[in-house]
């Protein structure tokens, strides 16, 4: 990091962005009687590096993520079923 000072109170405000998420994949779950296969803070976690991820490709080759692809993948995710 660049600027290391600045490390504590970026970390604080992704740990809220992280709750506010968890709260919000909880009460969805909830609201439609299902359960969450992880915690909510930990799939928010997830939910947010693959939003980041996605954005970080989409900066180096704007053609190259779908403008749905995040939507879609979390879709496929919520359908996956063990086998």
């Amino acid at each position: 990091m660049r600027e290391p000072e600045l490390g504590p109170g970026y970390a604080a405000q992704f740990r809220r962005l992280r709750v506010l998420v968890g709260d919000v994949l909880q009460d969805t779950a909830s609201e439609y009687g299902l359960e969450l296969p992880l915690s909510p803070t930990d799939l928010a976690a997830a939910v947010q590096a693959l939003n980041r991820g996605l954005l970080i490709e989409t900066l180096a080759d704007p053609d190259s993520v779908r403008d749905d692809l995040f939507g879609s993948l979390l879709a496929a995710v919520a359908e996956m079923r063990p086998s």
